[in-house]
């Protein structure tokens, strides 16, 4: 770390703003505490803050770390690659035949839509015992029926509804849109629900990341509580539990990052009580879909939300989150704009989504530029 500074503000903000203009937005904040400041000569004082922030410094241990996860991430990139060339030398081609006419085709149909090899194999062996010959030339009823199967596999969650406080926390890869989402979700819900909404961000690492939550929640006019350690995030969750809804914040993590999965954990990892939501991006390969998602269970998810709908050319891997993460998925995002770029998920909307030959999303927000 260099850099490193401390600072003292009124509050916790303006040693935020002062940071920031002082190190930049990807200053890391390292401590922080309250203290107390006398007058000479008088018994009267008055409360500060104490802030200590850095920069993050590429040394050589950090340096040869950061080497060491490109090389292994490298390694296993080429040991896929070998894999499936092997796979495509004993099985005459990874997307060879292996189903007579209509029925080839609307398999070479799925892997053009980066489906699964496995799962668009095991959906044609299924499409086959499920219609007779004459039918299958009516391509219309195979499509139809082919989206009635997918659908049946994606299993979906109802939208957010308020118990008695109910909190909700989103954690995912860096990059996936956790903030935006969870504007969206607390603007819909707010002024159109009708419902008391906080939001609580444990994401301390990028200032810019607390400023952009600062500033929608001051639009739409609900509370925003920033929370530094595992110890302070209880008492912020029992300052609103008069809400109807409690959002958590958290920071983009490395799956592959043990520490940081850890620290997730240790924030919340108040079992029973918050219920966790993973954002998995439509622009994630289908085969690093398992990994990312066995590493965040370390949080013990209960939902998914799909992003980035609008900027994927195919929905294939859809069906890779469905069927590795075992989870409904709650919400799917189809843009940047808050708060109406987010759809409640609809199975039978995505199952036709995977079977797509273009992308709706992406003429809906050309045409909202025009």
């Amino acid at each position: 770390m260099k850099n490193v500074k401390r600072y003292e503000a009124a509050t916790l903000q303006d040693a935020l703003y002062q940071i920031k203009a002082d190190l930049g937005p990807n200053a890391s904040v390292l401590y922080v505490k309250e203290i107390k400041k006398h007058r000479s000569f008088r018994l009267a004082s008055w409360k500060r803050v104490e802030v200590l922030a850095g920069v993050e410094d590429q040394t050589p241990s950090l340096v040869n770390s950061t080497k060491l996860e490109m090389i292994q991430y490298e390694l296993r990139e080429m040991k896929s690659f070998m894999q499936d060339m092997l796979q495509q030398n004993m099985q005459g081609g990874k997307k060879g035949i292996r189903f007579n006419g209509a029925f080839q085709d609307m398999f070479q149909h799925l892997l053009a839509c980066d489906v699964e090899e496995e799962i668009a194999e095991n959906l044609i062996k299924n499409l086959k015992e499920r219609i007779t010959d004459r039918e299958s030339a009516d391509q219309k009823f195979m499509e139809d029926m082919l989206v009635k199967m997918i659908s049946q596999m994606i299993d979906v969650a109802t939208p957010l509804v308020s118990g008695n406080t109910k909190i909700v926390a989103f954690v995912g890869p860096t990059g996936v849109g956790k903030t935006t989402t969870v504007a969206k979700l607390a603007a819909n819900m707010t002024l159109l629900e009708k419902k008391k909404v906080a939001l609580i961000t444990i994401d301390t690492y990028r200032i810019a990341a607390v400023e952009q939550l600062k500033t929608y929640a001051e639009i739409m006019g609900i509370p925003l509580d920033v929370v530094f350690t595992p110890k302070e995030l209880l008492p912020a969750l029992q300052k609103h539990k008069g809400k109807d809804l409690i959002f958590i914040d958290t920071a983009g993590r490395n799956p592959l990052n043990e520490l940081q999965m850890h620290e997730l954990q240790n924030f919340i990892g108040l079992e029973g009580t918050i219920e966790v939501q993973l954002l998995i991006s439509m622009t994630t390969k289908a085969k690093e879909i398992p990994e990312i998602f066995s590493r965040f269970d370390i949080a013990k998810i209960n939902r998914l939300i799909l992003t980035k709908m609008d900027e994927v050319t195919s929905f294939g891997n859809l069906l890779s989150a469905v069927t590795r993460a075992r989870r409904p998925i709650n919400y799917i995002t189809i843009g940047q704009n808050v708060p109406e770029d987010i759809e409640a998920a609809d199975a039978e909307k995505l199952a036709r989504l995977v079977l797509a030959k273009e992308n709706p999303f992406v003429k809906k927000t050309e045409a909202a530029k025009k």
